[in-house]
């Protein structure tokens, strides 16, 4: 099994080493080294072709996903939902947005907008609008040793950039539902804003509290780069693992504080549960990106081993 996690992560690797995709008929030679899984001999070749496969599919998915060229530059009605914590900035507002399905106009499914003055009165993640925008391919400055911007916007499945042009047709169709994790989220980083408008370390603790890292300032950053802990304000495996703990050891005492309790369920197990409940509850916080995804996992697997009174080697 090791083996052909190892092979079908080289398989990944070697179509990132290409400058660009190779044609698609290289998939159909790809899918004939399949037939070689079933011998132990030659499986990690066919898992090798399996990893290339499966990114080389990824990658065309994406970039499907860009910006028909005929459409650069152009105004585009189009409705859709705010699909990120809005940032607010001094004449600007900047946000993700997803399109609704099935508009005339063919357009990517994550657009990067930015909205100048006049700006509207509050917009809040989950809102659906409809907007007249102008939008553009990704694309970013190739300067050695800066950052990709290109690169980030692919990685974050942004098919567009644009703006929202000053029109009457903008309009707000929907508020966010009450539900929704993101407007916990933006009303949380909203809080946490009034009550440490005054504190410089206001960016840092919504960092932390919601993975949304617009208030650090530039001093801050070269601080933390320079001190080698900027790693910490990315929400991953420590901070899901501390809320895992917690959430754990906290339900595992309070359920064994009443004998009968560990009659019905043992306090382990229950404990398991609470961990997986808090760190669900954090991961949910930050956003969900990919390290929180990733950290999750690995402490869904311990509790649920925990669960079904499994044994697991660490």
């Amino acid at each position: 099994m090791i083996k052909s996690a190892i092979s079908f992560l080289l398989g990944c690797v070697l179509l990132i080493q290409l400058p660009s995709l190779p044609d698609s008929q290289v998939l159909w030679l790809l899918f004939a080294v399949v037939i070689l899984v079933p011998f132990s001999q030659t499986r990690w070749l066919a898992f090798i072709a399996i990893g290339f496969a499966w990114s080389y599919l990824q990658a065309s998915q994406q970039l499907d996903n860009h910006l028909a060229l005929d459409l650069q530059g152009q105004d585009i009605s189009i409705t859709g939902t705010v699909s990120s914590i809005p940032e607010f900035q001094h004449r600007r507002i900047r946000f993700e947005f997803s399109p609704d399905k099935g508009l005339n106009t063919k357009l990517p499914t994550k657009l990067r907008l930015n909205w100048y003055q006049p700006l509207p009165k509050d917009i809040n993640a989950g809102d659906r609008w409809q907007l007249t925008v102008r939008l553009k391919q990704p694309h970013g400055m190739k300067n050695p040793g800066s950052f990709d911007y290109e690169s980030w916007l692919f990685q974050q499945g942004i098919g567009a950039t644009g703006y929202v042009r000053n029109k009457s047709q903008n309009i707000r169709l929907e508020n966010a539902p009450i539900y929704s994790i993101n407007t916990l989220r933006q009303s949380l980083f909203s809080n946490i804003d009034q009550h440490l408008n005054d504190s410089d370390r206001r960016g840092l603790i919504q960092g932390l509290t919601t993975g949304i890292r617009h208030n650090i300032n530039q001093d801050q950053w070269q601080l933390l780069r320079l001190s080698g802990t900027s790693h910490l304000l990315a929400i991953s495996g420590l901070h899901i693992g501390l809320a895992a703990a917690i959430g754990f050891f906290s339900f595992r005492w309070l359920w064994s504080r009443r004998a009968k309790n560990l009659l019905f369920l043992p306090a382990l197990q229950v404990g398991a549960i609470g961990g997986f409940i808090l760190a669900l509850f954090y991961a949910a916080l930050a956003g969900f990106s990919i390290p929180t995804q990733r950290a999750l996992l690995m402490v869904s697997i311990v509790m649920i081993s925990l669960l079904i009174k499994k044994p697991v080697s660490i």
